[in-house]
């Protein structure tokens, strides 16, 4: 890996990750109202984000294997595909 995919690497990875930080950094924020509302126990709340979260590692790191391996074209179009 060069140094310029290198730092094209490092700067999404960071912009990745406060995006990623915001969006689900936040419920906690509003937790405790969201169980208020809804009656709802804590962990009911907290499932969706969890479940969430454990697609997109399990979905990056397929990602990353079949990238790595130089199906770039079929990842595409699959994502494009899960998109439509």
């Amino acid at each position: 890996m060069t140094s310029s995919q290198r730092s094209i690497l490092a700067v999404v990875l960071l912009t990745q990750g406060i995006a990623v930080g915001l969006t689900y950094g936040i419920l906690p924020v509003f937790l405790e109202p969201l169980e208020a509302a809804f009656s709802a126990p804590r962990t009911q709340i907290s499932a969706g984000q969890i479940l969430m979260m454990l697609a997109l590692t399990v979905g990056s790191m397929t990602t990353g294997v079949l990238l790595d391996r130089g199906h770039v074209r079929s990842v595409m179009l699959g994502g494009a595909g899960l998109l439509v």
